[in-house]
């Protein structure tokens, strides 16, 4: 907060006389800018034995209100959960076949938010199958 002092004279009154005191609040930009928010997930295509890393990265905008929570969810379930800005990793898994779904969800301290949704496929390691023929009819 910021005090200002004025004094006026007028003619025929003592200098100091009649002092006010204004009070100026300075105007605050309220954050109205969302943080934003990016995922990669490593192996892209991994296996069912396989974790999988997700590699978030979060940021508020400069001058904004500060980033409050970052959660990561798989599945609908939250898995992670970050309250500072940056880059983060976190490593879950093994998952079962088939796809899986994933949201990261970013917000500032105004309340502004971003998010981020994907999906990854998991495989199952396949060992390779062969047979063998054997002619026994001309063995002695």
């Amino acid at each position: 907060m910021l005090t200002i002092t004025a004094s006026a004279t007028k003619e025929g009154y003592n200098p100091g006389q009649g002092q006010t005191q204004l009070t100026v609040k300075p105007i605050v930009q309220k954050d109205i800018t969302s943080p934003t928010v990016s995922v990669t997930v490593s192996p892209s295509l991994p296996y069912t034995t396989q974790t999988v890393t997700f590699t978030v990265t979060a940021n508020d905008n400069e001058g904004g209100s500060g980033l409050a929570t970052v959660e990561l969810s798989v599945d609908g379930s939250l898995v992670q959960k970050w309250t500072t800005s940056g880059t983060h990793t976190c490593t879950d898994g093994p998952y079962y076949k088939g796809t899986h779904t994933f949201s990261v969800l970013a917000s500032d301290n105004e309340g502004n938010e971003d998010d981020f949704k994907g999906s990854f496929r998991v495989i199952s390691p396949t060992t390779p199958t062969f047979s063998v023929a054997v002619d026994y009819c001309g063995i002695w």
